[in-house]
């Protein structure tokens, strides 16, 4: 029978076996009345706010959810559970992040659990659309693991990804190589039609035609010296025309 863990300061939010009720309980009776004021009577709010704090000690965490502040981006990367990524990735995330303020996207000043094979993912979402779902609105997201950093895109719906990807057919076969080769050899498995009703996200790059079954591009170790060619790819698909 497995010892039911207990929580206190020095216990590590690390996706383990405790339940979020437990540590919900625990931040209630350290914060007192101003728990209701920082996250409300919804559950929710504190479950999605506690995936923020992934790789801190209880004490840690309780410490920044007084702090009213919003942290940098900067103050983010510089504690202790980020110790791991590198000075040339953490100068990429900060200053990706900077330029897509300059677009009113934003990731909200916050880190949150990774998935698959990442440790953590930054989410970049347009700024009015931050309180809303965030899975269904994120434009882009940085998948942070031990082996280093994945740029990735998600590009709108299969309707809305034609319809782009019609609009900057030009572009993409005249991009850098690296920009390129996101759309025309990214490793994705390409559509084998095995629904014939399905909405394809297909395109044409250089009179051949690509079919996938989901769309978006990833980037696997993106450096700084090629910010530029991911910010106007950015702007391509998420900024409108004036």
């Amino acid at each position: 029978m497995t010892t039911k863990q207990k929580v206190n300061e020095d216990t590590m939010i690390n996706g383990n076996n405790i339940p979020t009720g437990d540590f919900r309980k625990y931040f209630i009776k350290s914060m007192g009345e101003s728990f209701d004021r920082k996250f409300g009577h919804a559950a929710s709010a504190f479950k999605n706010w506690l995936l923020t704090q992934t790789g801190k000690t209880i004490k840690e965490a309780l410490d920044d959810c007084m702090n009213l502040t919003q942290k940098t981006m900067v103050e983010l990367l510089s504690e202790r559970r980020f110790d791991f990524i590198s000075t040339a990735d953490k100068d990429f995330i900060i200053t990706f992040n900077k330029a897509m303020s300059n677009f009113n996207f934003d990731c909200g000043g916050a880190i949150y659990y990774g998935n698959n094979n990442s440790l953590y993912t930054i989410h970049f979402t347009k700024t009015s659309t931050r309180n809303k779902h965030i899975s269904k609105n994120v434009a882009v997201d940085i998948q942070i693991a031990n082996e280093g950093l994945r740029l990735g895109f998600n590009l709108h719906t299969p309707q809305k990804f034609r319809e782009k990807m019609k609009a900057n057919r030009s572009y993409i076969e005249n991009a850098p190589e690296h920009i390129k080769t996101a759309f025309t050899s990214n490793g994705k498995d390409p559509c084998t039609q095995c629904n014939p009703d399905c909405s394809r996200y297909s395109y044409v790059i250089d009179d051949k035609l690509y079919e996938y079954c989901s769309g978006g591009c990833e980037f696997v170790h993106p450096g700084i010296n090629s910010l530029a060619d991911y910010i106007e790819l950015f702007s391509k698909f998420y900024t409108r025309k004036k």
